[in-house]
């Protein structure tokens, strides 16, 4: 992919990240909420590599932090654990597309979801910790785990839809 798509197409996704962040169910038992942007930072990674889901996902998703006020509390560890989670999920879902045949490449796909998703569990883990203490942190961890599923659900089911986009926008590119 030449850079001018690179740049297009991670700053569509930053934008895509944001409003579906942005768009939270905030929960009450601690200070978090429960968002659907990580099944776009999966896409993300997993279609254009890590480092679009590295940009993607800390930008994305910290400028939704900054949005929703979290600016000084949660932007600066949301950059970083959503970097690596889209890192993370472009790097493993490459290394193991090239390892597997095509037709298991939805295996590829989970594998690297759940080791973006760890990687966000623990983050948060530690980011809650750090500001809310040990009991607050430990309330956090069903809810990522609840985000990471739904998200990784919801990007099984754009996987189909985003390789079709793809094809149409620029049809001699072979996504996986």
């Amino acid at each position: 992919m030449n850079r001018t798509r690179f740049i297009a197409y991670t700053g569509i996704l930053t934008a895509i990240v944001t409003v579906t962040t942005f768009a939270a169910i905030h929960t009450p038992s601690t200070p978090g909420f429960i968002n659907f942007g990580d099944a776009i930072i999966f896409i993300a990674g997993i279609f254009f590599g890590p480092f679009a889901g590295l940009i993607a996902g800390g930008l994305g998703s910290a400028f939704a932090d900054m949005i929703l006020g979290y600016t000084v509390t949660w932007a600066p560890f949301t950059l970083v654990i959503k970097g690596a989670e889209g890192f993370i999920v472009g790097l493993v879902s490459a290394i193991l597309c090239k390892m597997l045949a095509k037709k298991y490449h939805v295996i590829a796909y989970l594998l690297a979801m759940t080791a973006a998703g760890l990687i966000m569990v623990a983050g948060y883990f530690f980011a809650t910790w750090i500001l809310y203490g040990f009991y607050m942190a430990a309330l956090s961890i069903p809810q990522s785990f609840i985000q990471m599923g739904v998200s990784m659900a919801i990007a099984l089911l754009l996987i189909p839809v985003t390789k079709t986009i793809l094809r149409v926008i620029n049809p001699k590119d072979d996504r996986q």
